[in-house]
């Protein structure tokens, strides 16, 4: 027997925006070795750190304490802007011993959940660079995960339709000829649906930027063929959350993912 939905999650869910990117990270240019930003994000407010080199090669680095974050629209992602800074040494005694000088503007405006186009200005010389997560390692998800799945309310309804939610229990493994593999078994009112996820003709099953990932799949719940896509998927040590599309036996649109692990794979 499967757990009921918990009302909090599925509100909590509902509520949250179309396209919600979250830009903490380490960003950095692959063809422009040495430069990058780092960016930590607390809901509608930021901080950046940008290191650079000047046209003698010097090194240097600018920070920008106060970003603003704004969203345009539902299906837009948030864009930060702010003041850039340079930050100095007042020297021994001095109070206080940093100090900083405005030195020109930035803002970050995210592509794709793995991609964003940074563009700072520093004493009237504007730097435009289209930059992507650094990757760090891949960290595919072991284990059982119970995950409700709220499909997009059309205008914002609350609470959502009970039709519009969905208990799903995902497993994920590794084969003992290494081989990463996804199942997930649902009941509903059409009884028990189990599927089993594989890549596409081409491409990887699931690919990791950065803190975020994406996972691309051919599905075949009960027989039936479609395709299941998770977006910006974002883990915890509890769980994680993603953006879902899905056709076939079950269809989501814009759809939103909060998992919980419950257990190892066949415990």
């Amino acid at each position: 027997m499967f757990p009921r939905a918990l009302p909090t999650l599925v509100l909590l869910l509902a509520a949250a925006p179309a396209l919600a990117i979250d830009y903490s990270d380490h960003w950095w240019n692959p063809d422009r070795s040495g430069r990058g930003i780092m960016i930590e994000q607390r809901g509608d407010q930021a901080y950046a750190i940008v290191y650079d080199y000047r046209d003698n090669g010097t090194p240097v680095w600018y920070i920008a304490p106060q970003l603003t974050v704004a969203v345009e629209g539902p299906d837009y992602p948030p864009i930060l802007t702010g003041a850039l800074q340079r930050m100095f040494f007042n020297g021994d005694g001095a109070v206080p011993p940093l100090d900083a000088d405005q030195v020109g503007e930035i803002s970050i405006i995210g592509q794709t959940a793995a991609t964003a186009r940074v563009a700072y200005t520093v004493s009237g010389t504007t730097t435009v660079q289209l930059m992507r997560r650094l990757d760090y390692g891949q960290a595919q998800p072991q284990g059982r995960y119970l995950a409700t799945i709220v499909h997009r309310p059309a205008g914002g309804t609350m609470p959502v339709p009970a039709e519009q939610v969905v208990t799903t229990e995902f497993t994920a493994t590794t084969t003992p000829a290494g081989s990463w593999t996804l199942s997930s078994q649902t009941l509903g009112p059409a009884g028990l649906v189990r599927c089993t996820y594989s890549a596409t003709a081409g491409a990887p099953l699931y690919v990791q930027t950065g803190r975020v990932a994406e996972l691309n799949a051919v599905s075949l719940c009960n027989g039936v063929a479609g395709t299941f896509t998770l977006r910006n998927i974002e883990f915890t040590s509890q769980g994680f959350s993603a953006r879902i599309d899905e056709t076939g036996v079950r269809s989501v649109v814009g759809g939103q993912l909060a998992a919980v692990k419950v257990g190892a794979a066949g415990g």
